[in-house]
């Protein structure tokens, strides 16, 4: 069970509220006419549960590595939106060792999408803030070419069964369904995951899920067809959705972002 940690949060004139989410710390100061946000992300924190205060400016914590941005306003609200949002690129996740998928023959594999945090003042605003919990490395996908994408590398490995999937807060849960439907054994060991055309659904036990993404490989050149479907209450139960996709904020086409998904 994870503790929801997006929503509203208020922040009254002169108080600054201290939000915490695995690596992720962020400090939210309201002045007269001004939000002052300080974030750090420090990797030895992963493991930290969600928590959240609020305590007058003087007494303060923040410390002085803290990136900050100002910013200036003429709102009067007092409140806060943080929601969870996935990466700004496509993320490539390996397999726990190189696979073969038989002809005619289909597989389920999970996956762990790392996650941002977007800060704004109102619900499904303008982001203030966008960043990520913790930041991934950077990796090349495709022929090293213009064909080829730049990246993020996930940190966990494809999962065959859900009962091996790590509980974290700083993870969206994806479900691949790869279809080899050509003559020839189909060798994988990374996939593609288009992070940025998937929307996120939470779960009653706090999970986050995205939309399940079909691949079928067909022929004798493994040709691809890919789609999305709808997220996977089969195995999650009940979801709500919480943020839409980047692609479906800025109006991305979708087939882009499904062009190329196993290497």
């Amino acid at each position: 069970m994870l503790e929801q940690w997006w929503g509203s949060f208020e922040v009254p004139e002169g108080q600054e509220g201290r939000f915490e989410v695995s690596a992720l710390q962020l400090w939210v100061r309201h002045v007269p006419g001004e939000w002052r946000l300080k974030s750090l992300v420090d990797d030895e924190r992963q493991a930290q549960p969600f928590s959240w205060s609020c305590q007058p400016v003087d007494s303060s914590a923040a410390p002085s590595e803290a990136s900050l941005l100002r910013l200036v306003t003429r709102a009067n609200d007092d409140r806060v939106f943080v929601r969870p949002a996935l990466a700004d690129r496509a993320i490539v996740v390996h397999t726990e060792t190189p696979m073969l998928l038989l002809p005619n023959q289909s597989v389920e594999l999970f996956m762990g999408l790392p996650l941002w945090v977007v800060v704004s003042q109102t619900e499904n605003g303008e982001p203030l803030l966008d960043l990520p919990i913790w930041r991934p490395s950077d990796t090349w996908f495709g022929p090293p070419t213009q064909e080829g994408e730049l990246c993020y590398a996930g940190r966990t490995s494809a999962r065959l069964n859900m009962a091996d999937m790590p509980v974290r807060s700083n993870l969206a849960w994806t479900v691949i369904k790869l279809r080899n439907t050509g003559k020839r054994a189909l060798p994988f060991e990374r996939l593609r995951v288009p992070g940025t055309s998937l929307g996120l659904y939470a779960a009653q036990n706090g999970w986050l899920w995205t939309e399940t993404v079909h691949i079928d490989k067909r022929g004798a050149a493994f040709q691809t067809e890919a789609r999305l479907g709808e997220p996977p209450r089969e195995v999650a139960g009940p979801l709500e959705r919480v943020s839409r996709s980047r692609a479906e904020l800025s109006g991305t086409p979708l087939a882009r972002a499904l062009r190329v998904l196993v290497g």
